[in-house]
């Protein structure tokens, strides 16, 4: 991806960084920034410590929107998602008042991962996050989605695990049980899709359940038929900064199919043999039309067996 002669944060939030002329210059800008002020915390007592485990993603998802929305010319649409104004730092200083400064320095440690991972992806790589993860959420409207071509799936193995990359195409059981067969390491899946066809995803589903092989979910959201593959493992993990699992109504065509259509049998049926809630996984997809996405919180998903384990909330010994 090209990244010369950008300028990228606007004035609201880095003052001193808006006539910045690259990506790279501003990461290193922003990334001095965050430790000067960590520094000037540390020597009044306040340390990063202070904002626990749970502070970790914290700021992940706005930024990758940000950065994403500038990168594929959606600058307008992410400006809200921009405004953090920073917190004073005073010679006396309460704990919340010093919490503040430190969140903020999570933020703009977070907002130099993203940009770091970002600027280094393929221009259509971006253009699909922003489409997957971004719009509709945040603020973003759905009007602000860029033309790319629906990525056909594929796969890419990383030791013991195989990272699923795009959409399940028509054929994709084919190519999975094919990318398996020449990987017999694979212990784990890694899902994130922005959906497809629900057969395959059973079919597929099925292959995992029968391997043993677990589910993993990271930092790529997991819509539609992909929700059926993350299922399927034998243990299903949802690591921060909390991706989300999303469900609508099953579609023929245009057209959406309500409750009572055979499909949610057969889709009841699977879920039932993966160890999750039928009604839960059905009555999920019922509240949000084809075009639109439920995804519901995590602590729910381990309540009702869809994931065995969600980071910071162990559900161990929940519904399986």
């Amino acid at each position: 991806m090209k990244r010369f002669f950008l300028i990228f944060v606007c004035s609201i939030i880095f003052p001193a960084l808006a006539q910045s002329a690259s990506w790279d210059k501003t990461i290193v800008a922003v990334e001095r920034k965050a430790e000067t002020l960590k520094q000037t915390m540390s020597q009044r007592g306040f340390t990063m410590g202070m904002l626990g485990a749970t502070a970790g993603a914290y700021g992940h998802e706005e930024n990758t929107c940000s950065i994403a929305g500038r990168l594929v010319g959606q600058t307008e649409a992410v400006l809200e998602l921009e405004h953090y104004p920073e917190p004073p730092i005073k010679s006396q200083m309460s704990e919340n008042e010093a919490f503040d400064v430190l969140l903020y320095v999570r933020w703009l440690e977070s907002w130099v991962g993203a940009a770091q991972h970002l600027t280094n992806l393929p221009l259509d790589d971006v253009r699909y996050i922003w489409n997957l993860d971004c719009v509709g959420q945040w603020g973003i409207p759905k009007e602000a989605s860029v033309s790319i071509e629906q990525p056909d799936a594929d796969f890419v193995q990383g030791g013991e695990n195989m990272i699923v990359l795009g959409n399940v195409d028509d054929g994709f059981y084919e190519k999975f049980v094919a990318w398996l067969e020449a990987h017999p390491e694979t212990k784990r899946v890694e899902v994130g899709s922005g959906g497809g066809h629900l057969s395959d995803a059973v079919k597929a589903g099925r292959i995992i359940r029968e391997r043993g092989l677990q589910t993993v979910m990271n930092d790529r959201n997991c819509y539609s038929a992909c929700v059926f593959l993350f299922m399927a493992g034998v243990e299903r993990e949802i690591w921060a900064p909390f991706p989300m699992l999303g469900f609508h109504q099953a579609a023929i065509g245009t057209t959406a199919l309500t409750r009572g259509h055979p499909v949610y049998d057969i889709v009841g049926d699977y879920v039932e043999e993966m160890g999750a809630d039928r009604e839960f996984v059905i009555d999920a997809m019922l509240q949000a039309s084809p075009s639109e996405m439920n995804a519901p919180q995590p602590e729910m998903l381990c309540e009702h067996g869809v994931a065995t384990w969600v980071q910071w909330d162990n559900c161990k010994g929940r519904r399986k």
